[in-house]
């Protein structure tokens, strides 16, 4: 008998660190200001360019230009952090706002990588890691299922809605009500009936008294939560 109430105690704390940890993954990828991007670490030496150190093979020192997040091009190729953008225009390339996604005259990338069935001509990127065009909605380079673009809105700390559905990440929050869902901020969020962190539910939690109280806590008339769980 001991050893099995061992055993469930040891499974929950574990249950509940990967949770902390998958949340804390979601905030720092959703942070979209340059001290969360990698910063560029390109330096020119004698006839040679060098990112982070290492000599990057194929990029031309006499007509580098540093376009900053990581990203770097000479006259013929595009490079992000030291490795060459297979195909990258690099007439026609540019960093987009953030810093996340990138463009030239056909493609649309993320992190350096083709978003393959991304309308370049459309393409907008909305806040953190969420993107769209005129026909699909995009999550850290992704297609965001189900999503509607038209009526697409990106809420900040990782949450979204469209005229339906709510996201969290770019995974659909279900149960959640589009036309009531609010962010409340440090990874809260609440509609007219339930509360939220992560895009989970917070089970018990009054969605009418609910206050974040910051550090991950948060309150209703009743409880204290931390980190979506009761403390």
């Amino acid at each position: 008998m001991y050893k099995v109430l061992l055993l469930s105690i040891c499974i929950s704390v574990l249950i509940q660190g990967t949770s902390q940890q998958q949340y804390q993954h979601r905030r720092q990828l959703s942070q979209s200001s340059s001290t969360s991007i990698p910063t560029s670490s390109y330096q020119v030496y004698l006839s040679d360019v060098y990112f982070n150190g290492q000599k990057v093979e194929g990029l031309s020192a006499s007509s580098f230009k540093d376009l900053g997040y990581g990203y770097a091009k000479d006259i013929t190729d595009v490079f992000f952090m030291g490795k060459q953008i297979k195909g990258a225009s690099a007439s026609s390339f540019k960093v987009l706002p953030g810093g996340w996604y990138s463009q030239d005259i056909m493609d649309v990338y993320y992190w350096g990588e083709k978003i393959e069935g991304a309308s370049r001509s459309s393409f907008k990127v909305l806040n953190g890691h969420y993107a769209r065009d005129i026909m699909d909605v995009f999550y850290a380079g992704k297609k965001v299922r189900g999503a509607s673009a038209s009526s697409f809105q990106a809420l900040g700390d990782d949450y979204a809605k469209d005229i339906m559905d709510v996201f969290y990440a770019g995974t659909e929050v279900q149960g959640a009500s589009a036309s009531s869902f609010q962010v409340l901020g440090d990874g809260y969020a609440k509609d007219i009936m339930d509360v939220f962190y992560a895009g989970n539910k917070v089970q018990g939690a009054s969605a009418s008294s609910f206050q974040v109280l910051g550090n991950g806590y948060a309150k209703d008339l009743l409880d204290t939560y931390y980190m979506g769980k009761k403390a």
